[in-house]
């Protein structure tokens, strides 16, 4: 692999993701996953200005409210990313994701 840091999942398996999250205040966390195809960034964009929002795809997530889930890789290769959203109940909130590309 020439990326250490690539993730490879093979279309139709199941996997895993956790994230670490807590809060300064203790305030209890809820947290909303989802996968999307990756966006394509046309030229000129800067800091998301020029890209198209891409509709999370349904059911590959169990249950996406948890701090960790399962998830089922998209059967069509390619790009993707799973996003994680954390709320604290109190308008704060945080967010991450990774890349991960579906194929053989």
């Amino acid at each position: 692999m020439s990326d250490p840091s690539a993730v490879y999942l093979r279309p139709g398996d199941t996997y895993y993701a956790a994230v670490k999250a807590a809060d300064p205040d203790s305030d209890p966390l809820s947290f909303a996953w989802d996968i999307r195809r990756e966006v394509k960034i046309p030229p000129g964009s800067y800091a998301g200005s020029k890209e198209k929002r891409v509709k999370p795809i349904d059911g590959l997530i169990r249950d996406a409210t948890c701090q960790r889930v399962e998830f089922t890789a998209p059967l069509v290769k390619g790009p993707y990313r799973l996003f994680v959203n954390i709320f604290d109940g109190n308008q704060h909130a945080a967010y991450g994701n990774v890349a991960f590309l579906v194929t053989d």
